[in-house]
């Protein structure tokens, strides 16, 4: 009789098996909830890529062809950048639920990004309903609500069922250490670029977002540049959130991990996006404020290099 292959004992190296720093093996058969991200996800990046590729287009498809002129089409582009974060935002979430890391600071902190950032989307539809059109606003609303719950189920399963409307005062009190920690001394070169870009973020998006206001265009936009401006802070929330992200993972060492590498790759296509529409402008016959301009240009070129340095030298610890 052939005799069975002795058992390993208790934390030997040679147990078959996941090493003990690699994620649990996924159960056979996706689960609903990671195969809903992960059509989602892709769904954001072809948002992403049209944008980038035909973002004319893509700003007719949406407001109309009355909607489209130089300014409004780059600032398009611009908008349809922040896709590729939401993308990897519900890639990294997938990869998460898949793993049984929802319960993660890192995986709470981007499904709470997710909900009030298509919160905050869905109060600048409503605010620019006249523009937008009846079917648009009660189209974006439906979608935007079901990001807010998907957003808001997520952070549940990882905070062991509480609901996070009960958890209001908690959240604040974590945003607050959040915005602290930009402030404190970085571990390096990574984390100082990270909480600088977080924190101007931050206050661009305090700026921009509740006001009219638009800096980079001194003779104003139409209805629907103003509308693009204000979708854009938005963006500015999605790039400050995986920014802290960054700049946490980079002081405790961590971006060499694949959840920080996605999300790296992800700020990198993003500002790349961006900085290209806003260099289009310059020959696109707009009035610009030319200091600003120029300065979003520079930024942006240093976030990228930034950005792929860290994604091509961090190593997995």
């Amino acid at each position: 009789m052939r005799r069975p292959p002795p058992r390993a004992a208790p934390g030997d190296a040679t147990a078959p098996g996941p090493a003990p720093d690699e994620p649990p093996a996924a159960a056979a058969g996706e689960p609903p909830l990671a195969t809903a991200l992960g059509v989602l996800s892709a769904v954001c990046a072809a948002k992403a890529l049209a944008g980038a590729i035909a973002p004319a287009a893509l700003l007719a498809a949406i407001l109309g062809q009355g909607a489209v002129n130089p300014a409004s089409t780059a600032l398009m582009g611009v908008v349809a950048s922040a896709s590729w974060l939401v993308a990897a935002w519900l890639q990294a979430l997938k990869d998460a639920a898949l793993h049984d890391r929802l319960a993660s600071g890192t995986y709470k902190r981007l499904a709470l990004g997710l909900l009030y950032v298509a919160a905050g989307m869905a109060v600048t539809n409503l605010r620019f309903a006249p523009t937008l059109g009846p079917l648009l606003v009660c189209g974006s609303l439906g979608a935007l609500g079901v990001a807010c719950a998907l957003g808001a189920h997520l952070w549940s399963l990882g905070s062991g069922g509480a609901s996070v409307l009960g958890a209001q005062r908690d959240i604040l009190k974590a945003a607050a250490a959040d915005v602290a920690a930009c402030v404190s001394k970085p571990a390096g070169v990574f984390g100082a670029y990270y909480a600088l870009q977080a924190l101007s973020c931050l206050a661009l998006f305090l700026w921009l977002f509740p006001t009219n206001a638009t800096p980079l265009f001194p003779d104003g936009l139409t209805a629907a540049g103003s509308y693009l401006t204000r979708c854009s802070a938005a963006g500015l929330a999605l790039v400050g959130v995986t920014a802290f992200t960054l700049k946490d993972a980079a002081d405790r060492g961590r971006l060499g991990a694949s959840t920080f590498k996605l999300l790296n790759l992800a700020l990198a296509a993003t500002i790349a996006q961006q900085v290209w529409f806003f260099y289009t402008l310059g020959g696109a016959g707009v009035a610009l404020n030319d200091g600003m301009w120029r300065g979003i240009i520079a930024q942006g070129v240093v976030g990228v290099l930034v950005c792929d340095v860290a994604f091509l030298t961090a190593k997995k610890k």
